[in-house]
């Protein structure tokens, strides 16, 4: 391990623990038996810091010829990350306001009950039923942006006088703010990917399937799953980078969106797909068996 990467993981270590005590955060359990974590207000740096292909070109010219390579400073101080895509540019400065979000992304328990509610049987489709055979305790999956809206619309229209939250998908800047929990590294415990096991279920260790919401470590904030297992929907349109992208951690939309963003990787994803910033998009009414979700409730 050179020194850089190990000066990187005593910061991300550091960062953790300053900020250790929100794992224990009060939660609050709604009617559905879902768990929320209040997570405070914040800011940090949302993205990846990568060089442009103008100065990567440069950099190869520099090695042939022997010369050191450029050097660029990343606005979060972190590296650059080699494995970044254009899209998760340019890396910048996002204000979030406090709210709440899910400890684990939503089971199939909590998403047969909005189906038998609301009589959405024309969802248990059998390529439905066969992607969520692994137990009502296993993250749902086989979910469109369109299906995740409907149970969140559900949750708000039949939640009790007394829960006076707001239910809703994350913004794309509040799920990789939850994601982080104050680190600045590529993933939410490091930079390492041989340590990618220990917190998520991804290609190497998922055994091709979906698997029951909270088995791995969680991050400092006391989130379980945020990379691996299912994708999670968030409520953004799709948008090519971040330029001119909202500063204040809502969400980025426009008018007749069809796409939007997925983030956190899957069980069928390797570790590139798992990192903090990873981040693509696909249409409102897209499924797959490695799609599902997590829900934000605002703080009443």
């Amino acid at each position: 391990m050179t020194l850089e990467p190990f000066l990187r993981h005593l910061l991300s270590v550091f960062l953790v623990a300053s900020i250790g005590s929100v794992a224990s955060a009060e939660e609050f359990t709604n009617h559905l038996g879902m768990k929320f974590i209040d997570l405070p207000a914040g800011y940090f740096y949302m993205g990846s810091c990568k060089l442009t292909h103008k100065s990567a070109l440069e950099n190869k010219r520099r090695t042939f010829l022997g010369l050191p390579p450029l050097k660029m400073t990343c606005p979060s101080g972190a590296s650059v990350d080699s494995s970044a895509d254009d899209r998760e540019t340019p890396q910048h400065g996002v204000s979030i306001e406090a709210f709440q979000l899910g400890k684990f992304e939503v089971t199939l328990a909590q998403f047969k009950s909005f189906i038998i509610d609301s009589k959405r049987f024309e969802l248990l489709s059998d390529e439905f039923i066969q992607a969520n055979a692994m137990g009502d305790s296993a993250a749902v999956t086989l979910i469109s942006w369109n299906d995740a809206r409907s149970f969140v619309a559900w949750l708000n229209q039949h939640k009790p006088k007394t829960d006076r939250g707001t239910y809703r998908l994350p913004s794309e800047a509040e799920w990789e703010y939850a994601a982080r929990a104050g680190t600045t590294t590529t993933y939410t415990f490091s930079d390492f990917p041989i340590l990618l096991g220990n917190h998520a279920w991804y290609t190497d260790n998922s055994d091709h399937h979906v698997h029951p919401v909270g088995e791995k470590s969680a991050n400092a904030f006391g989130l379980f799953d945020m990379l691996g297992n299912v994708l999670e929907w968030t409520e953004d349109c799709t948008h090519s980078n971040y330029h001119q992208a909202p500063d204040d951690g809502s969400a980025w939309k426009m008018a007749n969106c069809k796409f939007h963003i997925v983030r956190g990787g899957s069980w069928g994803d390797d570790t590139a797909s798992a990192r903090s910033a990873y981040r693509f998009s696909r249409k409102a009414d897209f499924r797959l068996n490695t799609y599902g979700f997590r829900v934000a409730r605002t703080l009443p």
